[in-house]
């Protein structure tokens, strides 16, 4: 499906811009957008693969929710970087200082 949209561009685009905007007004995610599928990859290199310690869990989920968590997360980074950073110093996720990786790690 995502490249009938990306062939599909300009007439889609506004309808999904709709269907987002209101989705993050509302608080409301479509219940179809959170359903994931497990699928299992076999681990190379197994001898066996008849125990479930030789398959590797990957989760498919919707590309309609993917891109909304792109779009936020852009805004996100984007607010961030161009205002003094609101996050308190032990909260790591979005800060771009090398040092506070080292500081994660140490909490680790």
């Amino acid at each position: 499906m995502p490249i009938m949209i990306q062939k599909a561009e300009e007439s889609v685009i506004p309808v999904l811009t709709r269907i987002y905007r209101a989705s993050l007004a509302l608080g409301h995610i479509p219940k179809i957008w959170q359903k994931s599928r497990v699928v299992f990859i076999p681990k190379p290199g197994k001898n066996s693969y008849d125990q479930e310690k030789s398959f590797r869990p990957i989760s498919l989920s919707s590309f309609f929710l993917k891109i909304m968590e792109k779009i936020i997360d852009k805004h996100i980074r984007d607010y961030l970087g161009t205002n003094n950073s609101p996050l308190h110093d032990l909260q790591f996720a979005y800060h771009i200082n090398p040092e506070n990786l080292q500081r994660q790690h140490f909490t680790i």
